[in-house]
């Protein structure tokens, strides 16, 4: 099937919807990044009118907030959210009834790197060492992260830096933070500002879903054939990038520029970091 056929159809689908127009099904969908080539089928699906095709209206909520995820579930807030393994682990823990519907990643793009040139070998190194942390959901993963060589989060110190490339790369290079722990669109800033970096995750602590689309399970029978249909779009978005990788990339070069100033960047973000890889 060639991508053609594939934006053919969805003219299609878009031509025979048309007359519904009106009367699409609102979901509510809280990303861990809603403008990222990382996470590609969001941006692609509304590009190409998958979600429209569905009968859907997707409203992306601002995945810049302090609020824990599973809260936007709990007060109907947010239909579907993505939530990291660690993120999902401790809403178990914590008996929130929380259900995992869609496996978006079988390789966790969250992770904690050093400068390339850094005296720092692996996470044991970073014993009295500052982390700098995107937002306060990455102190899950580097706890996690901690945890899996013996370390916990009191043998570090840790501070919310953001997600600033320019930001991020000079407190690299001037030892205000010695590790940044955050996702591959963080960790792509600093490398987009000139800032050599090196992963010290561990695989057996990446090896494991990440950014998985999670429901509030009271509300799945209610939201189930919305549900459906934003996940075929979103499937569909997927199989895009399968059948012409470089269409996508116009896509995400449209959609999000700051993250193609450097192709390479943008290229290893949406290929090295992309969904169902």
């Amino acid at each position: 099937m060639k991508f053609s056929k594939l934006m053919s159809g969805a003219a299609v689908a878009l031509v025979l919807s048309a007359t519904s127009a009106l009367a699409l099904d609102k979901i509510n969908f809280l990303s861990a990044n809603e403008r990222t080539a990382s996470i590609y089928p969001q941006q692609v699906a509304q590009e190409l009118g998958f979600f429209e095709a569905e009968g859907l209206e997707v409203t992306f909520l601002s995945s810049a907030t302090t609020v824990p995820y599973v809260a936007f579930l709990s007060n109907s807030d947010a239909d579907l959210v993505m939530l990291d393994s660690a993120q999902v682990f401790q809403a178990v823990n914590t008996q929130q009834p929380i259900s995992v519907i869609y496996e978006v990643m079988q390789f966790a793009p969250e992770g904690i790197a050093v400068k390339a040139d850094s005296d720092i070998k692996g996470l044991l190194d970073l014993k009295g060492k500052t982390v700098g942390l995107a937002s306060d959901r990455d102190q899950i993963t580097t706890m996690v992260a901690l945890d899996s060589v013996g370390l916990s989060i009191e043998d570090v110190t840790t501070a919310v830096v953001g997600d600033q490339g320019p930001i991020l790369a000079k407190s690299m290079i001037d030892g205000t933070i010695q590790a940044y722990s955050g996702g591959s669109n963080d960790l792509a800033a600093i490398e987009a500002n000139g800032v050599a970096i090196r992963n010290i995750t561990p695989a057996e602590v990446s090896q494991n879903p990440g950014n998985s689309i999670v429901i509030w399970s009271p509300r799945k029978e209610e939201l189930k054939d919305r549900t459906q249909r934003f996940l075929r779009a979103w499937s569909m978005a997927n199989m895009a990038a399968v059948l012409d990788i470089k269409a996508v990339a116009s896509i995400m070069k449209k959609t999000v520029p700051e993250q193609w100033e450097n192709m390479t960047v943008g290229m290893k973000l949406m290929v090295g970091c992309g969904t169902d890889n």
